[in-house]
């Protein structure tokens, strides 16, 4: 029996350098139940790379602001995610912050709007308290549990296979591996009909092995 280890890398942005004794104790949870993650820490966003692949993104909401001010939109924070957005609509952004908790309201430093357009606009898969360490590692843990299985495995092929020429035979013509993960990352149709064409081939395989 072949076992197949799936490591999950996980990109935390946060100014604050000590946060990263809070994952590692997050980590090793994933970990007893046989979650494989790699975890970076960003703490200045000038050297976050966007197009890098991740499969979950954490960001600190209060990045560079004071917990006493406003939220703002327009920071470059939140530029940074927009951008990131331009080149990967499917990595699961969770954002935390210390300065609000949703199940205060009243606490929470911005309006309805703002929020709507936090989880619309770019697309974010969770917020949550970041003093609440146990609601942070179950979104961590439902992040993964919804990720895209075959974007996930095309991304650690090229990286394990990066400078390769790779090529994807789809029925209506070949298309490279890099290519391939852009547009699963996309959301675009050749995603699409990978995905079917794929599928299409597993339960064949399923039939011939069951006859």
């Amino acid at each position: 029996m072949i076992f197949i280890v799936i490591e999950y890398d996980i990109l935390v942005i946060d100014d604050e350098s000590q946060i990263k004794g809070y994952f590692e104790a997050i980590q090793s949870e994933l970990d007893a139940e046989g979650i494989i993650v790699n975890i970076e820490y960003m703490n200045n966003v000038e050297n976050f790379k966007v197009e890098k692949p991740y499969d979950i993104v954490l960001f600190d909401c209060n990045f560079n602001g004071s917990r006493n001010e406003q939220l703002d939109l327009k920071k470059e924070g939140f530029e940074l995610i927009k951008k990131y957005r331009k080149f990967n609509k499917r990595t699961k952004i969770i954002f935390y912050s210390a300065n609000f908790d949703l199940e205060e309201p009243d606490k929470i430093p911005f309006s309805k709007y703002d929020f709507f357009q936090i989880i619309n606009e770019l697309n974010i898969f969770r917020v949550v308290f970041k003093n609440d360490s146990n609601k942070v590692y179950d979104y961590i843990k439902e992040a993964i549990q919804e990720l895209d299985v075959i974007m996930v495995s095309l991304e650690k092929m090229v990286r394990d296979y990066e400078g390769m020429d790779i090529k994807y035979n789809l029925k209506d013509g070949d298309i490279a591996l890099e290519d391939l993960l852009y547009e699963f990352k996309m959301g675009g149709q050749v995603a699409e009909k990978f995905r079917k064409q794929l599928f299409e081939i597993i339960l064949t395989s399923l039939s011939k092995f069951e006859m």
